[in-house]
């Protein structure tokens, strides 16, 4: 390799082969190739030359040089699987240096997050070597063995960690797809870490963060690492007497990783144009502007068990070339909704999709886990009411998802949905949505000058953590051409969270939670073990207080 900073091996690296393992590709062909340093250096590779891919090592250097390091902009640039390596090489140094038997973490936003994007690997035997040590998947934790320094990296989610935790230490962790987290978790997991052995501390103990430029976090991300005037930089501490170490930022481009197919760097580039800007030019800007006016301290909140008595709405945007999207809401007694449950897909049919809602669309937790939420009322996309005749006798789209779902017996297992035809003003539901959003503020300066919001009341709807792609499309969304009332539509390849389909399906939601009534006033029970929420309704037609006067007496509100 010719280019500027050359790999300076450690001791553990050279004994263990880690190069291998972190670089294990050879260039096979005849004409070089040429990849970059962050500041345009190239590095030019031969036919036979190990491939180190120059950011990749930037990531490894600053691990040791920074309290904290993102490597971060657009996918396939080897962020989170660099990342997760880097945390084990660290633990073994630390090992070799007096340390054995030290703790690192990777950390997502869901267990779910975390075995989709580590877990499947992991079994598979594509992360971790067999000479190294065990993965325990029922804890979600690989362990190395004794004489590679004994050391552990948990897999954990984020949504009850600042509960929970209280004494954990860390030696290192990361912080994966780092946008989808407040910056609350940052500056509470900052507290973590610190890691002694025999009294003796580690003196270094990092964060490393891996993204792309989209999700809830994306502004305390530019603040703190991007934005080289405002990052945090190393300064002298007066209290504790040392030099407090910086954060530093890593660009992540497409091209930097050789793997890439032309194909896949084609479809990245089809992408609807923020998205594209994003995931292939890695680009921090594009979200600015946003359609809606929103803040990740304000509009998204932890999850909670919801009282089985708040107002339950059920939205549907559905479809099988594009993204379908399933969201819940609830709706407090003092009008609040809060967006707690969602279901963003690809690919699936209606009966699929029908059934994926049926077993995830229950109650997490609390006296009532495993029951459906019991929904006032559900709404789907006109479109799906458009056909309604058979074709040689199956059923219309409509039909699959209101018709009971029976087993191979033939008996009920499930009752249907109960979907009628959602509004579908579009001017009226982003109105509506903007309203629900809206927050008072004054501006204020913080202590490094800075201006800052601080809130003065809270947004009428608030959306659970976990649900990245309902955020993620509700950032992409842009204003339409010479009418900033309305939402340009997306178009092109996108998946999950890159296009308007749960911006589509909130917007539906919204507009059923402001109707008059929340049903047709049959009485029917809507939901599938629940008691008849259809008495419920609202006093004001809009996101105020809820007249419970009608509510079935067998449950009474808990709030009483």
């Amino acid at each position: 390799m010719a280019g500027k900073p050359k790999l300076r091996p450690t001791e553990i690296l050279e004994e263990y082969d880690l190069l291998d393992w972190l670089w294990p590709m050879i260039w096979r062909e005849d004409k070089p190739l040429e990849l970059k340093f962050s500041d345009g250096t190239p590095a030019i590779f031969h036919k036979g030359d190990r491939v180190i891919f120059p950011k990749q090592l930037e990531f490894f250097e600053a691990m040791f040089e920074y309290r904290a390091t993102l490597f971060g902009g657009a996918k396939a640039g080897g962020k989170s699987r660099t990342m997760l390596r880097l945390i084990c090489i660290y633990l073994m140094i630390l090992a070799k240096s007096g340390h054995p038997g030290a703790n690192g973490a990777i950390f997502c936003e869901t267990f779910k997050a975390c075995w989709d994007r580590f877990g499947t690997d992991i079994m598979k035997g594509r992360h971790f070597p067999a000479w190294m040590g065990e993965f325990n998947q029922q804890h979600m934790v690989f362990r190395a063995h004794p004489e590679y320094g004994g050391w552990t990296v948990e897999f954990r989610n984020t949504i009850d960690f600042e509960d929970v935790e209280k004494s954990t230490q860390y030696a290192i962790i990361g912080i994966d797809e780092s946008t989808n987290q407040e910056e609350a978790f940052f500056n509470h997991i900052g507290t973590c870490m610190r890691w002694t052995t025999d009294g003796v501390p580690v003196e270094h103990c990092p964060i490393l963060l891996a993204t792309n430029p989209v999700g809830m976090g994306l502004a305390w991300h530019k603040t703190r690492f991007v934005n080289p005037e405002t990052r945090d930089r190393e300064e002298w501490d007066e209290v504790t007497g040392i030099m407090r170490k910086g954060h530093f930022f890593i660009q992540s481009l497409p091209v930097d990783n050789p793997t890439n197919s032309k194909a896949y760097l084609s479809e990245l580039l089809d992408k609807p144009p923020k998205v594209r800007d994003a995931f292939y030019f890695g680009l921090w800007d594009v979200f600015e502007g946003q359609f809606f006016d929103l803040d990740e301290r304000v509009h998204s909140i932890r999850p909670f068990v919801t009282p089985y008595e708040w107002s339950y709405t059920l939205s549907l945007d559905f479809g099988f070339g594009h993204t379908a999207c399933a969201l819940v809401t609830a709706t407090d007694f003092e009008g609040t909704t809060y967006v707690i449950d969602g279901i963003s897909v690809k690919g699936l049919t209606s009966e699929q999709m029908k059934e994926q809602m049926r077993q995830q669309f229950v109650f997490k937790d609390g006296k009532n886990k495993g029951k459906m939420y019991p929904f006032a009322i559900q709404v789907a996309d006109p479109d799906l009411f458009k056909n309604t005749g058979t074709i040689s006798g199956r059923k219309s789209a409509i039909e699959i998802w209101n018709s009971p779902t029976l087993d191979e017996a033939g008996n009920q297992i499930f009752r249907g949905f109960r979907f009628i035809p959602a509004n579908n003003s579009r001017k009226a539901g982003w109105g509506a949505m903007r309203d629900g959003f809206h927050y008072d503020f004054e501006e204020q300066k913080d202590k490094t000058g800075r201006t800052t919001r601080v809130p003065l009341s809270l947004p009428g709807i608030r959306i659970f953590s976990t649900l990245t792609e309902l955020w993620s499309s509700l950032t992409v969304l842009e204003h339409r051409a010479n009418d900033p009332d309305d939402v340009e539509k997306t178009v092109g390849v996108y998946g999950p969270g890159e296009g308007d389909d749960e911006a589509d399906a909130l917007r539906y939601n919204i507009m059923a939670c402001r109707k008059g009534e929340f049903g047709a006033g049959s009485g029917e029970d809507y939901s599938d073990e629940g008691p008849p929420l259809l008495g419920a309704r609202r006093i004001d037609g809009g996101m105020g207080k809820v007249d419970y006067g009608n509510y079935p007496s067998e449950h009474p509100s808990i709030w009483v």
